[in-house]
């Protein structure tokens, strides 16, 4: 599972880059850092559901100078699936609806 992400640079998106990539509870020190990847075999829209929750939870935890903006997975043809977050600075208002 591929994981980009759009709207913020420098160390904030360093920071995401590292909690996306590392899965729950390989951290010794904080089991609850990084993200549980387990939901994505469920159908579709359980999924989805199940991802936006865990990452918009672990950003706010994480990087309290981020918002999870909106979460879009995306399939290649090849059958890979990249989830682009877009995440805007806490400190911003939303751009959304």
């Amino acid at each position: 599972m591929n994981t980009e992400i759009i709207g913020v640079t420098g160390d904030i998106k360093r920071n995401l880059q590292t909690l996306f990539g590392t899965p729950e509870g390989t951290l010794v020190n904080d089991r609850k850092y990084g993200i549980n990847w387990d939901g994505v075999d469920s159908p579709p829209e359980v999924a989805e559901a199940m991802l936006m929750a865990e990452i918009t939870e672990k950003v706010e935890r994480y990087e309290p100078r981020a918002r999870v903006e909106d979460i879009i997975p995306e399939s290649s043809a090849e059958g890979v699936t990249t989830i682009k977050v877009v995440i805007r600075y806490a400190n911003q208002e939303s751009t959304s609806g």
